[in-house]
Order: structure tokens, then C-alpha cells, then sequence
């Protein structure tokens, strides 16, 4: 069946799909409040934190950050193309599949899957063939024959154009290979090989498809390592090299090892340990933790053991927490890097040492204690400066208690004064909602709120202030999905809402996210409502600005300045527990 799924079709079957029906399939769904709630599929969880909108047709877990609507979820249940599971929600529903002429992404991803699938098989037959140095060179690694082939690993070719010419030979599509990062063209319409004289590690979605490759230089000449250029297949913030084969064993485990390099994954993994995956050339993500929370208890960060791994791993604090993830970290000693460790320590002695893995916020309170001399009073305060910009990620209120008692004791400081320092660089952006807490611990995040109301109410983005707060949105995915409510808005007969989770599909759980977020902090339809979330959106926007000016000006500002943001800051925080006392 050629051409695009027409808009028709998909309007016509949000209309008549069953969100509740298909979902009470797998998930026991239980009344709360105008939704329904129950155990997420897509993660281990003992308190519900899955929600489903029957109005609106959405669901999204709190829990693990999973959501969208009827197509998304058979997707991620059965990991179904977007067809498949289009096709199939359209039989169940009786709505006929009607199909608008030409060639569309689904078209051109498939393609991209089997030309990637056909170069990794073609760079797979290249290692093997008699006098190869890339042999030479993965033998001196410690990469075992078995373990090549089992990853189907590969050499790019002595040549320029080894691939360039299979592709041609093969009569496959020469613009699909440029443009998912296999071939570079030049200006003269030439084409030649990316990963040309380059060990070549294919990267695999979970579903066993080849979404890209890293090419890793064998005389280390920089750049040591080569990634596929991002496309509709290939997206770095999504993917982790491995998972496709370390998943089930992550699974029985309950916990998971994320290192930074292929080849650490490769030793790791011939050594035994399976529980284990690879960043692909990139910091690890939001979207990473997120993947990792649904099928792991317990992440724990296996970085270089250098300075360079330990700031990645400090780095990783927004990300982890924002994703509901506590992560653990290990550095190996003497600060190699894990396949350096696995080959010199042994897999025994690597698999005692990583038992004593610390909590990362615990790492990052023992390390800030050697930089400053605890005896001296400004070195306190910036210590305490230091810590609180990475504590104030921490949400849960049980973990965040035990950190504080840790840094009371470390600085004999009363916990409540520790206490009212973080709070005062957090601001009042995030509150729980009106209901009992959940797994996920619900928090109202009012750009998300605007976002989710306009969801349902897309007539008010003509509103001036809406305008201005959408034009103002720190959240790149909300302020994305703000900026199509705006453009599609006024179009007659769209619904807008269906529109966004079909069009934006990176962004559907954060669409499906924010209209229940939106239904469970404002389960009654108000006027109100809107002018409430404008007002703390511009209050939080305000107590930015001030804490911004406030880190400014700490320093160099005379007593009489201080005083007065101070007193600033007093008075909007007054601002702020009114209107929440009224919300």
C-alpha cells in the first residue's frame, strides 16, 4: 500500500478509537477523578501511576514518562510500525483506511532501515576477508571472532567507494543513502563512502532494526570516532547501543550499567556482564533515563575514570532526576577507562568492586568536600553553593531529606537553614496537585498546564497573554507543540489536538502528558483557570530574574543592594504562597 495514511482517516479514527477499551485489554483502569488510573505497562511499578483520558483519548505515565494517544500506545506495546499499528486500530474500529498519493516518511524510514541493514551486512563481510588489519586490530582490543560476529561488526573498506558501488550494484536509492549519512556528496554530484578505513559498530533499535553506525579510526587519527549523520532513523538523544541484546537481561537483573564507548560495551559484554549499554557519541539523555527507568530499578553510571568521565557524570544530574531515575555511579580506579579495567582487573574483581557503587548526589557531596577548607566560613557557604545547585534536582522528599542531614552534619548546620537555601533557588515553578500523591509524584508544571489547556481549548492561543506566554516557553518540546496550537489554531474543521500527537510524534507523550496534568491539577472547567496559570507563570519568570540578579550581585553589591533583592524576594515569594493558597 504506497502513498501517506490520509488525515481523514486519522481524524476519523480519534473519533471512533476506544482509548479506555483498547487500554482495559492489558491494564486494569480504575475512576480517578475525570480519568482513569493503573499500573504502567511499560515499567515495573507497585502504585499507579498510568492515566488515561477518555475525553481526549490520551494516556501518559508519570511514572516512567510513557504517553500519547491509541496509536502510540500499540506501538510501544507491540512495537509495531506506525502503519501497522494505524492499520490495525482502523480494523478494530471499522474506519477505512484511505491512502493520499506519493511517497511519504514511512516510506522513506523503511528504505533507510534496509539500506542500513544491507551496509551493515556489506561492512560485516569486509572484516573477515583474508589479510585485513581491522582483524589485527580488534584482536589487539581483546574483541573476540565470536563476539564480532555476533554484533556484526565491520570494516568500512580500504577504498573510497567500496559501498558507494554495492549500492549502485544493487540499484538502491543513491539520495536515501546521502541522506541517512551512509554516502557524502559532494558539489560535483559525486559520492564516496562515510565510513570509509573505519572499524564500523552498527547501532540497532530494541526492535533488532540498524538505525545507524560509529566508525572508529584504527591508528587513532581524530576524529577517533565517526557517527551517522541524524535522521529520521537515527536520533543520538533516543538510542543506546546495545539494548536491542542487553534488554532482557536488565530485566532479571533490575539494574543496568551505562558506559560511554562501544568498546566498553563490547568487553563488558564478551565478559560476561550483560546488563550493560553504550551511549552513542553523545551525553546521556533525559530520553535515555527514561527508556532505562522502565525496565531497570537501579541505574548506575560506568564512566572513565578520568576527570572528563567524572564531569559527565555530575553532568548527568538534571536529566536523571528529571526522569524520576537516582542513579549510581562507579569510576574504575586508576582512572581507566571499563574496558581497560574488565582486561586488567578480571570480570570477578570487576563484579565485587562495582557492588560498592554510590548514589551519584552522594558522590557529588563527598567530592565538593575536598575542594573547599571546611574551617573557613565563605568556604562553607560556596560548598553549600555547590551542592545545592545539583540537590535542588532532587524531588523526592525521603532521598532529598537524607542528603540535607548528610550536608547538616558535614557543616554542623542546623537542616532547616540548608533547607530554606535550596529552597530559595528552586522557585515555586513546580507544585503537587490537588489530589493524593502517586508513584510519579504528580507536579503541576504551568508551562505544562497552558500547554494541556490549550490542548483542549486551542481557541484561546488568540488570547494576547498566551501569546506572549507561549512565545516565552523555556521547555523547547512544550514551546514546539505551543507554536503549532498557534499556527493550526484557526484552521477550520482541524482538530487541533489530534493533529499535534499525529504530526509531532517525538513530541506526543509530553501533548498527552500535559492535558492530564492540565485535567488533574483543574478538574473543573473554569474561567479562571487560565488567568491562574498566566499569574504564576509570570511570577516564576519574575523570581528567576531575581535569583539570576541576586548570584550577580552576592559578591560585588554594597550591604544597601542586597538588602533590597532581598526584600524583593521576600515580597514575591508572599505573592507566591497567596495564590497558591487560593488555587
Amino acid at each position: 500500500m504506497n502513498g501517506r495514511i490520509s488525515r481523514r482517516t486519522l481524524e476519523e479514527l480519534r473519533l471512533r478509537s476506544d482509548i479506555v477499551g483498547l487500554v482495559s485489554e492489558y491494564v486494569d483502569l480504575r475512576r480517578a477523578g475525570s480519568s482513569l488510573k493503573g499500573l504502567c505497562p511499560f515499567h515495573r511499578e507497585k502504585t499507579p501511576s498510568f492515566f488515561v483520558s477518555s475525553e481526549k483519548g490520551v494516556f501518559h505515565c508519570f511514572g516512567c514518562g510513557t504517553g500519547g494517544d491509541s496509536i502510540s500506545f500499540l506501538m510501544q506495546l507491540k512495537k509495531m510500525e506506525y502503519r501497522d499499528a494505524v492499520e490495525e486500530l482502523c480494523a478494530r474500529a471499522g474506519v477505512e483506511v484511505v491512502m493520499e498519493g506519493g511517497r511519504d516518511d514511512s516510506d522513506t524510514v523503511r528504505a533507510m532501515f534496509d539500506q542500513n541493514r544491507f551496509a551493515a551486512d556489506f561492512y560485516h563481510n569486509l572484516l573477515f576477508q583474508k589479510g585485513n588489519k581491522a582483524n589485527t586490530y580488534l584482536q589487539k582490543r581483546g574483541i573476540e571472532e565470536d563476539t564480532a560476529r555476533e554484533l556484526l561488526i565491520g570494516f568500512g573498506g580500504s577504498g573510497r567507494r567500496e559501498l558507494a558501488r554495492a549500492i549502485a550494484i544493487e540499484g538502491l536509492d543513491v539520495d536515501i543513502a546521502v541522506e541517512s549519512g551512509l554516502l557524502l556528496k559532494r558539489k560535483n554530484g559525486e559520492v564516496s563512502d562515510r565510513f570509509a578505513g573505519r572499524i564500523i559498530f552498527p547501532i540497532f533499535t530494541v526492535t533488532g532494526k540498524v538505525a545507524g553506525f560509529a566508525g572508529r579510526s584504527m591508528d587513532d587519527a581524530e576524529p577517533k570516532y565517526i557517527n551517522s549523520s541524524e535522521s529520521r532513523v537515527y536520533r543520538k538523544k533516543n538510542l543506546l547501543y546495545g539494548l536491542n541484546l542487553s534488554g532482557r537481561f536488565i530485566r532479571e537483573e533490575g539494574k543496568v550499567f551505562v558506559v560511554e564507548g562501544y568498546t566498553d560495551w563490547l568487553i563488558l559484554w564478551q565478559a560476561g556482564i550483560k546488563n550493560v549499554v553504550a551511549t552513542c557519541g553523545t551525553a546521556i539523555t533525559l530520553n535515555h533515563f527514561r527508556e532505562l527507568k522502565r525496565i531497570a530499578d537501579k541505574v548506575v553510571l560506568l564512566f572513565d575514570g578520568d576527570m572528563a568521565g567524572k564531569k559527565a557524570a555530575v553532568r548527568s544530574v538534571s536529566p536523571a532526576y528529571e526522569a524520576g531515575v537516582s542513579p549510581l555511579v562507579f569510576f574504575p580506579p586508576g582512572r581507566l577507562d571499563p574496558d581497560e579495567w574488565v582486561r586488567k582487573a578480571g570480570v570477578e574483581e570487576v563484579r565485587r568492586q562495582l557492588e560498592g557503587a554510590k548514589l551519584l548526589m552522594e558522590y557529588i557531596i563527598e567530592a565538593a568536600m575536598k575542594k573547599f577548607d571546611m574551617k573557613i566560613l565563605s568556604h562553607q557557604l560556596d560548598y553549600v553553593r555547590l551542592v545545592g545547585k545539583y540537590l535542588k534536582n532532587v524531588k523526592d522528599p525521603v532521598e532529598r531529606e537524607i542528603y540535607v542531614k548528610e550536608i547538616s552534619a558535614k557543616l554542623d548546620l542546623p537542616g532547616d537553614e540548608i533547607r530554606k537555601w535550596i529552597a530559595t533557588r528552586e522557585g515555586a515553578g513546580r507544585l503537587r496537585y490537588g489530589g493524593k500523591k502517586t508513584e510519579g509524584d504528580m507536579r503541576i508544571n504551568f508551562e505544562e498546564a497552558l500547554v494541556g489547556l490549550l490542548l483542549k481549548y486551542p481557541e484561546r492561543a488568540g488570547i494576547e497573554g498566551v501569546r506572549k506566554a507561549l512565545s516565552s516557553l523555556e521547555d523547547s518540546e512544550l514551546a514546539e507543540i505551543g507554536q503549532k496550537i498557534v499556527a493550526e489554531a484557526g484552521e477550520t474543521g482541524t482538530n487541533v489536538e489530534s493533529s499535534i500527537i499525529i504530526e509531532v510524534k517525538e513530541s506526543a507523550s509530553r501533548a498527552s502528558r500535559a492535558v492530564l496534568v492540565y485535567e488533574q491539577y483543574f478538574p473543573e472547567e473554569r474561567e479562571e483557570n487560565l488567568e491562574k496559570i498566566l499569574v504564576f507563570m509570570e511570577l516564576k519568570r519574575r523570581e528567576r530574574k531575581l535569583a539570576r540578579l541576586t548570584d550577580d550581585l552576592r559578591e560585588e553589591a554594597s550591604d544597601g543592594r542586597r538588602g533590597e533583592i532581598l526584600k524583593l524576594q521576600m515580597e514575591l515569594k508572599k505573592e507566591i504562597e497567596e495564590i497558591r493558597k487560593n488555587l
